[in-house]
């Protein structure tokens, strides 16, 4: 299906290494190659750090942070993905 927004909802979850680089090549073939918007809800933050990608956190019905990755290890004051995130996370659940 050819659109201009795709909507993935934690497309590398239950997958086992292999399907989850397809997965992660595919995703970015549609933003890279086709100049596709996409969407996707993640917990592994870490898989995407390579990428250029906008970093959105919601929580109790506001956004909590919105930037790139840079940003949110400097907000997080950290060099660590997974801390970063996990900093992220207690603030939206505060």
């Amino acid at each position: 299906m050819d659109r201009e927004l795709y909507l993935f909802d934690e497309p590398l979850s239950e997958v086992d290494s292999y399907i989850e680089n397809l997965l992660l090549e595919l995703i970015v073939s549609l933003v890279v190659e086709k100049k596709k918007k996409v969407i996707m809800t993640l917990h592994q933050l870490n898989k995407l750090n390579s990428l250029p990608a906008y970093i959105v956190f919601v929580g109790n019905k506001k956004c909590i942070f919105q930037s790139d990755f840079s940003q949110m290890l400097h907000a997080a004051d950290t060099d660590d993905i997974e801390i970063a995130f996990k900093k992220m996370r207690q603030a939206i659940f505060c």
